[in-house]
């Protein structure tokens, strides 16, 4: 065989083939070489201001906090430099000063709360300090170190709350509990009943937590709450009110954080049950659209009317107003349509909402979307059209890894299922729930001088408004939680049973009362191994079960007949009602502050008599109402209720009475008075007073012998002087439930005696004169 002397390197072959993509990004290429100095310095000065970043505002709060407890610890407390990298020892000596150093709710610290603080610590240190690390021995010292904790008693791994249930058949009981509240004892303002009412529906019927419907203090967005322009409703198949349809999207949703790559969109069907109005999402937006002037019409016929006639069917905002919130704030007894409401708002309300609904638990907004979840969990099979499912996978080619990635999903995009509609239908109830009181709690009523005593005796100033209300919240809250553990039937100590689960829930961090999510509140992928060297993970639930429970089927409530109406009527009424519970504000004439868009013209709300049955006499005023009460008795009501024989024959007079002395005194002071002239002391004889009113007036104010004084009962934090003797009266009355003998004897105030006899005290008539 011949010996090849080829030698390939000295062949040209010639350049190779050019890449067909040379010239990829060429633009952006040239750029960058044109910008070179000028980003060199920007980059890095960029580099050198990067700071830690959450996916939420509150996350991030919470983890500052915890970095500058830590970082103070160590300045002040071990002296170090702080560009110095922390290690496993200085996290360990951290966690025994701090545990005595932050306030909590209970004597001790919960291990939730220390462990809250080392997720949202640890991802910070690792951040700040390029060489941090936790050895493994570092690692067991801190496991070690939560252990001893819990051992001596300096945090605790007891639940620092309930974790409840709140589904579909708590939420109309709510509700009803709030419109029957409302209609038997009043409110200054239903724009604020209305709202309370939207506001759990649509926790409920979009499964979704306060902080993705409501305003978070935290927030730093512009749009950090649902507004009207995230809720598309249509008519579909028809133009009633039940054939509408909406798709609300939650832009919000603490899973997204600031990204935002996804927004899930629910898909709502108006409920077409009359039984079912309290419930309708749909429903409550019209409603207090209406009240609110969301829309350009002002009654719901308009409404349904214009969408009608669109070709697109789809129900429009007013103009300007599609950036409103639909939940508000409350100023005072006002709604600030303008001003979203803050997620602090409902906590104090909506535990008070369960209460006059006769739960016997303290519910949190975020007991919600628990019963949500519960209610989804055991629909009827069949239920889970609209979902990326194998099937659907399947069809589309796509792998379990992308479905499971939620790429499916989004060729899908919303699910036409109204689980909402379904979980109403289904009334699935937990028999294990929350237990419901046959009867809703009721607060004690204090009058202003049992409160002054209170606030003595707590050694408070009474011009305090924020310490005084801080005890009366205080109390107030003692008292419902009293109330709750003699319903169950167990004494009230704070070591009564839990009710299941709750023990798999603790407050974590320094998020708040309603920092409902726990572990969901950090990135998975920052979590690395830290709930590994935490020793609450190893505790046993809690497995004790309350066994004396009752349905709270049981224990119905219904809707009052006056609301208990068909969809577009119940709409129309709920729009329109504006009773209100403000004499003062009616005795000068309603302001507009009542007025406007789809609300009727405010009339004033009258109490009614609860002490007598059988008695309908009524007053705008509840200090008239007490007084009343007072002197109501079987034999009042029983004279009051035959029939009066007594009537006035004057010319279109309609009046009629029960005594020939009440009609006398009747017909003198309306009929036949004539003007007078005051001819006492100095008094000009030239004026006359044309009414009893007028001439009243004048003689109590200039000839009386009373002097103006004030309420004589110690302590009484009535500011005014009393002009009269009747109002004083009336004051002691209503406020220090003094009258009669006590009255005269201890203050010179004895019961006026033209209402003695068969007036006021006694006879059928009192409330008569009352009134004439």
């Amino acid at each position: 065989m011949m010996e090849d002397d080829l030698n390939s390197s000295d062949i040209e072959i010639g350049s190779p083939k050019r890449n067909r993509f040379h010239a990829a990004g060429l633009t952006s290429i040239n750029a960058i070489i044109e910008s070179a100095a000028a980003d060199r310095l920007s980059s890095k000065r960029s580099q050198k201001k990067l700071a830690f970043t959450e996916s939420s505002s509150k996350t991030q709060y919470i983890t500052e906090l915890w970095s500058n407890r830590f970082t103070t610890f160590r300045i002040h407390t071990l002296r170090q430099n702080i560009e110095s990298t922390p290690t496993g020892a200085d996290i360990e000596r951290f966690l025994h000063s701090v545990i005595s150093k932050s306030e909590t709710r209970r004597d001790v610290p919960s291990l939730s709360w220390l462990k809250g603080g080392l997720e949202r610590l640890l991802p910070k240190l690792l951040f700040d300090y390029q060489e941090f690390v936790l050895s493994r021995n570092e690692t067991m010292r801190l496991k070690s170190t939560i252990r001893s904790l819990l051992q001596d008693g300096l945090v605790t791994d007891e639940p620092s709350r309930e974790s409840n249930w709140v589904g579909s058949i708590l939420i109309r009981r709510m509700a009803i509990s709030s419109i029957a509240d409302a209609a038997s004892n009043g409110v200054y303002n239903w724009d604020k009943v209305v709202q309370r009412i939207l506001r759990n529906v649509l926790l409920a019927s979009l499964s979704c937590r306060i902080g993705d419907i409501m305003r978070d203090d935290l927030d730093d967005e512009e749009f950090s709450y649902l507004y009207y322009d995230d809720i598309i409703m249509k008519l579909v198949g028809g133009n009633k009110v039940e054939n509408l349809e909406a798709l609300i999207s939650i832009r919000n949703e603490k899973r997204m954080g600031k990204t935002k790559k996804t927004i899930r969109v629910v898909f709502l069907q108006s409920l077409k049950l009359q039984q079912d109005n309290v419930l309708c999402t749909i429903k409550w937006i019209l409603i207090f659209g209406l009240r609110s002037g969301a829309f350009q019409e002002k009654n719901i016929k308009d409404v349904l009317a214009a969408t009608a006639a669109r070709r697109d069917k789809t129900v429009q905002w007013a103009p300007g107003k599609g950036k409103l919130p639909v939940l508000c704030a409350f100023e005072g007894h006002w709604i600030k349509a303008t001003k979203p409401g803050s997620t602090h708002q409902p906590k104090r309300l909506i535990r008070s909402e369960g209460l006059h609904a006769g739960l016997l638990a303290p519910i949190r907004t975020h007991d919600v979307r628990r019963g949500a979840a519960r209610d989804i969990a055991h629909l009827p099979e069949g239920s889970n059209e609209g979902l990326a499912t194998d099937v659907v996978a399947a069809a589309m080619g796509h792998s379990d890894a992308t479905r499971t990635g939620g790429v499916t999903k989004k060729y899908i995009g919303y699910a036409r299922r109204d689980n909402w509609a379904q979980r109403v239908n289904a009334e699935f109830n937990d028999p294990f729930g929350v237990t419901v009181a046959p009867a809703a709690f009721q607060a004690r009523r204090r009058s202003r001088a049992e409160w002054a005593q209170i606030y003595r005796e707590a050694g408070l100033d009474v011009s305090n408004y924020q310490e005084t209300l801080k005890l009366r919240n205080r109390l107030r809250a003692e008292e419902e939680d009293s109330w709750i553990q003699m319903q169950r039937g167990f004494p009230s100590q704070s070591d009564a049973p839990v009710s299941p689960g709750s023990a798999e829930y603790q407050d974590s961090g320094d998020g708040g009362e309603d920092d409902e999510e726990g572990e969901d509140s950090i990135d998975p992928l920052l979590r690395g191994n830290i709930t590994s060297i935490l020793a609450g993970d190893e505790q046993d639930p809690n497995e004790e079960i309350i066994a004396d429970i009752f349905d709270e089927v049981e224990s119905p409530m219904k809707l009052p007949a006056e609301f208990d109406l068909p969809g577009p009527e119940f709409v129309t009424f709920m729009s329109r009602i504006n009773v209100v519970k403000n004499a003062k504000d009616a005795s000068r004439g309603f302001s507009d502050k009542y007025r406007g868009n789809s609300r009727a013209e405010p009339t004033l709300f009258l109490h009614k008599c609860t002490k007598t049955a059988g008695c309908k006499f009524t007053s705008p005023l509840q200090c008239l109402m007490r007084i009343h009460e007072h002197r109501c008795t079987g034999v009042v009501v029983a004279a009051r209720s035959r029939p009066k024989q007594f009537a006035c024959t004057y010319e279109g007079c309609s009046k009629v009475y029960g005594t020939k002395s009440t009609l006398r005194g009747h017909v003198a002071n309306k009929h036949r008075w004539t003007t007078r002239f005051c001819k006492k002391g100095n008094c000009d004889g030239t004026i006359g007073y044309t009414s009893p009113l007028e001439f009243g007036r004048h003689t109590r104010t200039a000839h009386s012998r009373w002097e103006s004084r004030h309420c004589p009962v110690g302590g009484c934090t009535h500011s005014k002087k009393f002009t009269s003797k009747a109002i004083l009266r009336v004051h002691l009355m209503s406020v220090h439930d003094i009258s009669g003998k006590v009255s005269a004897d201890l203050y010179g105030v004895d019961d006026d005696k033209r209402r003695q006899g068969d007036g006021a005290d006694g006879g059928a008539d009192g409330d008569e004169e009352m009134e004439d």
